[in-house]
């Protein structure tokens, strides 16, 4: 209730600072601003405005309190929710191990490249558990290495 008053009474101030218009409806927008600065008709205002006023789930009781509580926790889990979790994905291990076999691969090829080795062993799969086609098989069928 009090949280609407405030806003009212800030919308109040704003309208007293406008400028007058001279135009033939000067009269009735004068009528308005008088009607709007009566006590009564604020408090009229208010409570029609208070009398709309349905609950978010937070306090059925309280407006301002209802208002702050969700608010709040619009902020907690949305705001601080993405944040975290954003810097959660970012700063968590490789969970993957890229980085590991990344890693252990240049290992493996400082240590072949030490003893003179190829990078890669053409018998690195043992010939005899495969069969490979024949050329006769392969006349017409471009080979990319």
């Amino acid at each position: 209730m009090a949280y609407v008053q405030r806003i009212f009474k800030l919308s109040l101030k704003k309208l007293k600072s406008l400028p007058r218009q001279a135009s033939s409806s000067s009269s009735s927008s004068s009528k308005c601003a008088e009607e709007v600065m009566d006590p009564k008709k604020t408090s009229e205002i208010i409570e029609k405005i208070s009398a709309n006023w349905i609950s978010y789930g937070f306090d059925r009781k309280d407006e301002r309190t209802d208002r702050i509580e969700t608010n709040l926790s619009f902020f907690f889990c949305v705001t601080l929710g993405l944040v975290c979790t954003v810097y959660g994905f970012m700063y968590a291990p490789d969970v993957k191990l890229k980085s590991w076999a990344q890693r252990e691969a240049f290992i493996q090829l400082r240590r072949r490249e030490a003893k003179c080795l190829k990078p890669i062993d053409c018998n690195l799969v043992d010939p005899s558990k495969f069969t490979l086609p024949s050329e006769d098989q392969l006349c017409d069928v471009e080979v990319i290495i």
